[in-house]
């Protein structure tokens, strides 16, 4: 055992928090790697809080032991976002810290420690009316509200209110009106500059999150769905600038052909079970009726092998009154009829609305390995960065082999005025430890050819994809180690964020070298 585990154990011992430390050899090298980077190093240990209140006294003793941190919630990163950097390293596991409370008794704000998933948090609300004021991933079964703060969503992030958080030290904090006054309603982010958005989407980097409170809203009165299938990403920008000057709020989703088939990589259980929870959130018995069609349509489709092979779009429209969706409906048809689009079924937009979390996805429809990069760009000027992404995607999967592996493109809209542009790779490499703990019944995909494509060749493509967004202006989320952050910063922001990290973790005991932070 190394001589700073030892002192660690000593240590908590005297706190009757020894047990904490999970030093199993297994577990240990699962949080080795996440779904694609593996570490250099394997982690010393495993520290398992049981509560919030015990992260400040493990997090204090590690470090003080001459640990350093990285923080594993879900572990859906795929850009290194908690590998340890060295072998004096410890991952703080916070998946069991899953509470969720009303704050301040009342009904429109929750309070949920750092372990709490998307899933967990809906089904806490289920029957309430309420939902959180922002759009949860895909992955939200098991990835974490906490890690989504951390690391950054593609979308408004405002419904964060408040944080509370832990230095490199053990010192517990929190932001928003909580700074000043512990007894103030967190209702308010204010109170002079805005502490909670320093700690949004600083992945770990500036403390260690232990709750986080979250503005509700109410459901929408009204939702309304629209299909097409598209050209291209062209179409899809089309619709979404149109509709950016209409009240209501929407959200819409392009798939490529063959990302549109991987939607198909469900079993016929789970979608069954999707389309009944569609069908129960109708109080209208012939709006069920005619979600009952879509759904059958479309799983028939997904199942007989059937589906359109083209792009398509699947829009989500919500509003206060059927006037403001209908005016979004009517939009988006009106644009169809004259650009000649094809309507599709909406099981797919009527399935993305009751947030049908699965991380199915992390795999191809036949079990290969998936890795994506993103960037997020303005919606009224990304069309010459959405073609040239293609067009560089289309050149990668010729240079190394339409056989050899896949390419696909995923468009979101985050919002009126952005859309994220997610370009990906599958091809049929090694399975990892991850993959099989959340897809039990993959198989090792057969390898392409004579020569399978390799990781270092994929991680190569992703890197010459993510420069070129980078010279297009993306901006990126879920930073990990893999997207470039410090050195695109402005002098002065640069040297604010360093004064900023000595003053939080003066020795870079926190995820070293994060944000290109680096102990100085």
């Amino acid at each position: 055992m190394p001589e700073a585990l030892q002192k660690l154990h000593l240590s908590l011992r005297q706190r009757q928090l020894h047990e904490r430390i999970n030093s199993d050899a297994a577990l240990r090298a699962l949080y080795s790697h996440d779904v694609f980077f593996r570490a250099a190093h394997t982690p010393v240990a495993i520290l398992q809080p049981q509560h919030h209140r015990e992260i400040a006294t493990l997090v204090g003793a590690a470090t003080d032991c001459g640990l350093s941190i990285e923080v594993r919630a879900g572990g859906m990163s795929y850009s290194g976002g908690y590998l340890v950097q060295n072998e004096r390293s410890a991952v703080l596991d916070v998946s069991a810290l899953r509470g969720i409370d009303y704050a301040h008794g009342g009904n429109d704000i929750v309070v949920v420690e750092a372990g709490v998933t998307w899933q967990q948090l809906d089904d806490f609300l289920r029957g309430t009316g309420m939902r959180p004021a922002i759009n949860a991933p895909f992955s939200g079964s098991v990835s974490t509200i906490g890690g989504a703060i951390r690391q950054g969503l593609p979308a408004d992030m405002h419904a964060v209110l408040a944080l509370e958080l832990v230095t490199a030290d053990g010192t517990v904090f929190q932001t928003g009106a909580l700074a000043t006054d512990t007894g103030a309603c967190s209702a308010w982010r204010g109170q002079g500059p805005d502490l909670t958005g320093l700690f949004i989407g600083d992945c770990g980097a500036l403390g260690v999150l232990s709750r986080a409170w979250i503005r509700l809203e109410p459901l929408p009165r009204e939702r309304g769905f629209f299909a097409c299938a598209v050209s291209g990403p062209a179409d899809y920008l089309h619709i979404l600038q149109r509709l950016s000057t209409l009240p209501g709020n929407y959200r819409a989703y392009c798939f490529d052909p063959g990302r549109s088939g991987n939607l198909q990589a469900q079993s016929f259980g789970d979608n069954l079970r999707t389309a009944l929870k569609v069908l129960l959130s109708k109080s209208n018995p012939l709006q069920a009726l005619n979600s009952a069609a879509q759904m059958l349509r479309t799983l028939r489709q997904w199942h007989s092998g059937t589906a359109p092979s083209t792009w398509a779009v699947h829009l989500v429209c919500e509003g206060s009154c059927r006037r403001q969706v209908a005016a979004m409906l009517d939009s988006a048809n009106e644009l169809a009829g004259q650009h000649g689009l094809q309507r599709l079924a909406t099981g797919v937009a009527e399935a993305l609305s009751e947030r049908p979390y699965s991380v199915r996805g992390m795999l191809g429809k036949r079990y290969e390995r998936w890795l994506p990069c993103h960037g997020i760009f303005p919606l009224h000027s990304p069309q010459p960065a959405a073609g040239r992404i293609l067009a560089a995607l289309e050149d990668i999967r010729e240079r190394i082999g339409a056989d050899r592996m896949e390419t696909h493109m995923l468009l979101i809209n985050t919002g009126r005025h952005h859309v994220l542009i997610e370009p990906m790779f599958l091809w049929p490499g090694s399975l990892l430890p991850l993959h099989l703990q959340h897809c039990p019944s993959a198989r090792q995909p057969a390898p392409a050819g004579d020569k399978p494509v390799s990781d270092e060749e994929i991680l190569a493509a992703r890197k010459q994809l993510v420069a070129l967004m980078d010279e297009l202006g993306a901006q990126h989320v879920q930073l990990g180690r893999h997207y470039d952050y410090g050195t695109r910063l402005n002098p002065v922001a640069r040297r604010l964020l360093r004064q900023i990290k000595r003053g939080v973790d003066a020795e870079g005991m926190l995820a070293p070298g994060m944000l290109g932070l680096a102990a100085e």
